[in-house]
C-alpha cells in the first residue's frame, strides 16, 4: 500500500523520530517462494539548502513457514466383485493440504495382487501444478480373473509425491490401500455343458431321467 506517515512527518527537528506504516498481502507466490523481503531508504529537504542524501537502505525479511503437504485416497468401487471378468473402477483422490503450491505431482501404485494388468491412471486435469486446497479424482481399471477369484480378494495400494517450488526433494504421500473381496460368481464358470454340480446341471440330468423312464415305461405297456 502507500506509506502514511503522521502529520508531524512532514518536518523533523534534530534527533526528532517518527513511524510510517504500509501494509502488503502476501500472494501465493510470495508463499512458495519461502520468504518475503523488502528494503526502505528515506530523503529530505533542508530549509535553504540542497536535498539531504538518501539514507542507507533497512531491509526486512519475513519467512513464509512453507508447508508442503499432498495426500491421496484410493477408493474401489465395489467392495465385492463377483466372477470373472467383472470391471473394478479404482479413484485416486489426489489433495494439496498444505500452503504451497505443489509441482510434478505422480501417483505410483504399489503392492499390487492383482495377477492381470491394471490399466494406466488418467487424470481429468493436469496434476503436473496443485495450488493449495486443489482435489483432482483420478481413475484407473482392472479386470478381474480366474486366479483372483481363486486367490479371494485384489489389494493394492496408491501413493503420490510432487516437489516443492523453491527446490528440495519430493514431498511424498501416506499411503491409501483399496481390498476388494472376490467369490465365484456366474462369469466365473468355464463350462462346456452344464455342470452336475449347479443347480441347471441336476435339474438337465432329472428331466433327461424322467424322459427316459416314461419312454422304457410306454415301450413295455405296448409290448
Amino acid at each position: 500500500s502507500a506509506i502514511t506517515c503522521p502529520a508531524a512527518g512532514d518536518s523533523l527537528a534534530p534527533g526528532e523520530a517518527i513511524t510510517c506504516t504500509a501494509t502488503y498481502a502476501v500472494t501465493q507466490a510470495d508463499l512458495d517462494s519461502g520468504s518475503l523481503r523488502n528494503s526502505a531508504t528515506v530523503t529530505g529537504n533542508t530549509p535553504g539548502g540542497p536535498p539531504v542524501a538518501p539514507s542507507p537502505p533497512s531491509t526486512v525479511n519475513v519467512p513464509t513457514d512453507p508447508q508442503g503437504s499432498i495426500t491421496v485416497v484410493k477408493t474401489a468401487d465395489h467392495k465385492t466383485v463377483a466372477g470373472v471378468g467383472q470391471t473394478i473402477r479404482y479413484n485416486f483422490a489426489v489433495t494439496n493440504t498444505g500452503n504451497i503450491t505443489i509441482r510434478n505431482a505422480q501417483i505410483e501404485d504399489r503392492d499390487f495382487t492383482g495377477t492381470g494388468k491394471l490399466s494406466a491412471i488418467t487424470c481429468p486435469a493436469d496434476i503436473s501444478t496443485l495450488a493449495p486446497g486443489a482435489t483432482v479424482d483420478c481413475t484407473a481399471t482392472y479386470v478381474t480373473t480366474a486366479a483372483d477369484v481363486t486367490a479371494g480378494a485384489i489389494s493394492n495400494s496408491a501413493v503420490v509425491a510432487g516437489d516443492p517450488p523453491f527446490g528440495g526433494g519430493r514431498i511424498p504421500s501416506d499411503p491409501s490401500t483399496a481390498v476388494v473381496t472376490l467369490k465365484p460368481g456366474p462369469s466365473g464358470l468355464a463350462f462346456t455343458g452344464a455342470s452336475v454340480e449347479t443347480p441347471i446341471g441336476i435339474a438337465l440330468i432329472l428331466l433327461l431321467g424322467g424322459a427316459a423312464l416314461f419312454t422304457i415305461t410306454r415301450r413295455r405297456r405296448r409290448a
